[in-house]
């Protein structure tokens, strides 16, 4: 019921940059919240989702939280970024938000946010930006935010032709429902962790369908989804479904950071 079509996905991203997916996805979205959106829009005067708009597929993040009930919002400058609690580095070109980042003073602010444990989710290119270490195909001198404890494969599956859609194996969700499938564009992976990351799931991909690919693509289970504290990465784009698994996810992630930072000041 939540399946989106790959093809469709990487033609949105490739044309126009937002991603948009049409009003019919929107539709979806909106019919697919179920049990976990109304907990999300149970929870109104919780935490403010930001999603970084500078490039990519942020109005995407922006309707899907939405849509369970979750006040989100587009951050652009510093003090967008002061009026939100929890943080959204979307998909897009990791290089094109990195250098639009730096233009608009928002690198050391980010690296800021990273450093004092504030929640922050990066799919995609956001997974990229969030490492600490990169390796595959890259233009020399990119920069990056870190604070992830891993080595980030930037193309693992290849080119735009490596784009494919699947179900993942993952302790995440409840027993007994159906697999999440996850769009992935041009997709990184983790190849290399530290000990506090707790990796959420792994697919595995039975064929090589660009020649860019890593040679381990159809033998190895790769890492997609990993969580280290307030950090949340997927090399997949949860925005580019209906379902709501993942946002819901991370709005809890930043409900207890929240509820966290207000039983501290409480006890001050």
């Amino acid at each position: 019921a939540h399946r989106a079509d790959p093809r469709r996905a990487v033609r949105a991203l490739w044309c126009c940059c937002r991603c948009s997916v049409g009003a019919a996805t929107a539709r979806g979205r909106r019919s697919a919240v179920g049990a976990m959106g109304e907990a999300a829009a149970a929870a109104a005067g919780g935490p403010v989702v930001g999603v970084l708009a500078l490039q990519g597929a942020f109005a995407e993040h922006v309707d899907l939280f939405r849509g369970i009930g979750v006040d989100a919002r587009e951050v652009r400058v510093p003090e967008e970024l002061a009026q939100v609690d929890a943080l959204v580095l979307p998909g897009g070109e990791s290089t094109a938000i990195s250098k639009l980042a730096r233009r608009w003073g928002l690198i050391e602010p980010l690296r800021e946010w990273v450093a004092q444990g504030k929640p922050i989710w990066g799919t995609c290119a956001g997974m990229i930006l969030l490492a600490n270490e990169l390796t595959g195909k890259m233009l020399e001198g990119q920069e990056v935010i870190g604070g992830f404890n891993a080595t980030v494969h930037r193309n693992y599956f290849g080119s735009q032709l490596g784009s494919f859609s699947a179900e993942l194996e993952s302790t995440f969700g409840d027993a007994g429902q159906a697999k999440y499938v996850g769009v992935f564009i041009r997709a990184p992976v983790i190849i290399k962790h530290g000990d506090e990351v707790e990796v959420l799931a792994t697919v595995k991909k039975a064929s090589l369908d660009s020649k860019e690919a890593d040679e381990r693509v159809s033998t190895e289970a790769a890492v997609v989804a990993a969580r280290q504290g307030s950090i949340l990465v997927t090399s997949f784009h949860p925005e580019l479904t209906t379902d709501p698994k993942w946002h819901s996810y991370f709005f809890d992630m930043a409900r207890q950071s929240q509820n966290g930072s207000s039983l501290a000041q409480t006890e001050e």
